[in-house]
C-alpha cells in the first residue's frame, strides 16, 4: 500500500472520528426520537477536505455510530442513507457540476440540505408516521439549516487561511 492511499483512509477515518464527536457530543435531544447537533456542519467540511468521492463514507459512519452510540438503533440505516446522500449530493453540485469553486459549495450546501430534510422526512413518516413527521419537520428543519451555515463558514475560515489551505493539499 504506497503512502498517498494510508494518508488517505487515516484522514477518511479522522473525520468519520470527528463527525462522530460533533453529532454524538454536542446533541440537544428533540424528542424521543432523535436529538440535534453539529456533525452536519464537519459532513460539509469533510466533501471539502477530502474530496466528496472520499466523503460519504466517513458521513455515514461517523453519525451512523453516533446514531448506535447514543441508543437510537432505529435510525442508524437511515442516518447512514441519508448523511451519505448529503455529502455526495454536495460533492456532485460543488466539485462536478462547479468544478470546486466556492460558490458551487454553497449551492451543493444548500442542495445538500434539501436532500438532507426530504430523506429524514421520508424516514419519519416511516417511522414515525405523518404525527412523527409533523412533531419533527421544524427542528430538522433548525439542525439541517445550523449545520449548513457553520459548515459554510467553516470552509470559508479554512479555505482562506494558510492552514486550512495547506490541509486541503495536504489532503489531496
Amino acid at each position: 500500500m504506497n503512502i498517498s492511499k494510508i494518508k488517505s483512509i487515516t484522514l477518511a477515518g479522522l473525520m468519520a472520528a470527528v463527525i462522530f464527536v460533533f453529532t454524538f457530543t454536542f446533541k440537544v435531544p428533540i424528542g424521543p426520537l432523535g436529538y440535534a447537533h453539529l456533525g452536519d456542519a464537519f459532513i460539509i467540511v469533510s466533501v471539502w477536505l477530502l474530496g466528496g468521492k472520499k466523503a460519504w463514507g466517513p458521513a455515514a459512519l461517523g453519525a451512523g455510530l453516533a446514531d448506535f452510540a447514543a441508543g437510537y438503533t432505529m435510525w442508524i440505516l437511515p442516518t447512514v442513507i441519508v448523511k451519505a446522500l448529503f455529502a455526495f449530493t454536495i460533492f456532485i453540485v460543488a466539485e462536478i457540476i462547479f468544478k470546486s469553486k466556492y460558490y458551487g459549495y454553497i449551492i451543493g450546501v444548500i442542495i445538500g440540505a434539501a436532500v438532507h430534510i426530504a430523506g429524514y422526512s421520508v424516514a419519519w413518516l416511516i417511522i414515525g408516521g405523518k404525527a412523527g413527521l409533523i412533531s419533527a419537520i421544524l427542528p430538522l428543519v433548525m439542525q439541517t439549516t445550523v449545520g449548513a451555515v457553520l459548515g459554510t463558514v467553516i470552509i470559508s475560515v479554512l479555505g482562506a487561511s494558510k492552514q486550512g489551505k495547506a490541509l486541503k493539499q495536504m489532503a489531496k
